[in-house]
């Protein structure tokens, strides 16, 4: 046993996918993704997504299959890279060691340990086993986004370690402006004429590796310029016209440009060839979401309904095909429970949305995001005012800062902002204000508004006791 311990307490110290704390969901659906990264992607790496692979069977419990891929990624190494060979088989002789380790056979795990000891040692001033080296850390930047971890910071802290060493490497900078442009998603620009980091990330990465299709879409994708992303964007799709992970994101790309029509026309086109269909059947439905927005800002003749309802339908079938594929995703899922409340089918959208509460490991975001969808679906469809409420406050309480908790205080006040207009002396206007205020940690405005609510609504226990945490608060 204690040899069993002090093996593990090595092992600790290894950089590989079983010591980077990885919270991996949705192990099927990321499976085929790496799959189709090692078929269709332009890493020049392919030993990294064979280690990845090799980690979600482990996961999977499927020990043999973890081998296998670790065993390719070993071969590619030697085969493909023979002159980088020992940097690049860092991680894959620590996932051995592991794996075997996990496995019962100490004798192997140690084997592997030393290996990636004396491979350490052949690097000046690098003898230790977390030490410094480029494929390394780039391995470990791809790894994390790959797995959709959102600790930016970290991912970018990677890449910059790889390129601190080789700043010339495509594979360092095109992992680098993919992460760049993930951080910098959902950031408003104050000057749209700068070019942000991950543009010029970006740029850097295509100039490095102009065939790359991949990152040539993504540029077109984060510039938001109809003439040159247009451009962009066309190109990529005629170098890689087969290639599924391109026509995502060109897809995307004429979704936003407002060619909703063009987009399904690719994202169509690319569904044959990979089995991974879940984020092309979604980037369609959100097409469809599109035109059924436009149609209902344009209609004003009844006559066309029909044509809406079928829009929505064509809109249901395709986030059923994801919800099928990849059922602990949530996103799809509230816009197909939207769907159904838009065909009015309310029991339909309740059962959808309620039910998401359930899928294992929700993030705090995901949780805020089905409180904030059921919160609208009883304010606006079914006209239940304190349900609504209970929701929009469950989102905010959910402390983490997000979008979709601001989203939550949006809504929030303009329920209190409904409920002031119809009746000015409405005791829950007052007392959502003071809600918002409490939340925000404004204690003074807080007390006050409660204090009103208090005046219109008296003896409400709720006020009652919100205005006793406020002036007696638990420390």
């Amino acid at each position: 046993m204690e040899s069993k311990n002090i093996l593990e307490s090595e092992l600790l110290q290894l950089e590989c996918h079983f010591t980077w704390e990885l919270k991996e969901n949705d192990l099927d659906y990321l499976e085929n993704r790496l799959l189709d990264e090692i078929k269709f992607g332009y890493s020049k790496y392919k030993i990294g997504f064979y280690n990845h692979l090799a980690y979600v069977k482990f996961l999977q419990q499927d020990t043999e299959g973890a081998l296998k891929f670790l065993e390719q990624a070993e071969k590619t190494a030697r085969d493909n890279h023979a002159e980088d060979f020992e940097k690049l088989i860092i991680v894959t002789y620590g996932n051995f060691a592991w794996l075997y380790f996990h496995m019962g056979d100490g004798p192997k795990a140690q084997s592997y340990l030393r290996k990636v000891e004396v491979i350490c040692k052949m690097f000046p001033n690098r003898a230790r086993l977390t030490a410094l080296i480029p494929t390394l850390y780039g391995e470990k930047g791809w790894c994390f986004l790959k797995a959709w971890n959102k600790k930016y910071e970290e991912i970018n802290a990677c890449f910059e370690k790889a390129l601190e060493q080789e700043p010339d490497e495509p594979e360092w900078n095109t992992g680098y402006a993919i992460a760049l442009s993930r951080s910098e998603r959902g950031i408003t620009r104050q000057n749209t004429d700068e070019e942000t980091a991950a543009v010029n990330q970006l740029r850097r990465a295509l100039q490095l590796d102009p065939e790359n299709s991949m990152i040539m879409a993504l540029l077109a994708l984060v510039l938001k310029q109809k003439t040159e992303s247009t451009e962009l964007a066309e190109q990529a799709l005629k170098m890689s016209h087969d290639n599924p992970l391109v026509a995502q994101l060109v897809g995307k790309v004429f979704r936003l440009l407002g060619e909703a029509d063009k987009s399904l026309q690719i994202l169509q086109a690319a569904l044959p060839f990979t089995s991974s269909t879940s984020i092309l059947h979604y980037q369609i439905a959100l097409n469809y979401k599109s035109k059924v927005r436009d149609a209902n800002c344009l209609t004003k003749n009844k006559s066309e309904y029909p044509q809406i309802k079928k829009l929505i339908e064509m809109e249901i079938y395709h986030l059923k095909q994801v919800a099928q594929q990849r059922p602990s995703y949530i996103w799809p899922q509230v816009d197909l429970a939207t769907c159904y409340a838009d065909l009015k089918n309310f029991g339909k959208a309740l059962k959808i949305m309620s039910s998401l509460f359930s899928i294992p490991d929700l993030q705090d975001e995901e949780k805020q995001e089905i409180h904030l969808n059921l919160g609208k679906l009883y304010f606006y469809r079914l006209k239940s005012v304190h349900v609504a409420v209970a929701h929009f406050k469950a989102g905010i309480q959910i402390e983490t800062d997000s979008e979709k908790r601001k989203q939550c205080f949006s809504s929030l006040r303009k329920v209190a902002e409904t409920l002031g207009r119809g009746n000015p002396e409405n005791g829950l206007h007052f007392a959502l204000h003071g809600f918002i205020h409490q939340m925000n940690n404004s204690k003074t405005e807080a007390i006050q508004f409660y204090e009103k609510a208090l005046f219109y609504d008296k003896g409400n226990e709720e006020y009652l006791k919100a205005l006793s945490d406020l002036h007696h608060p638990v420390s």
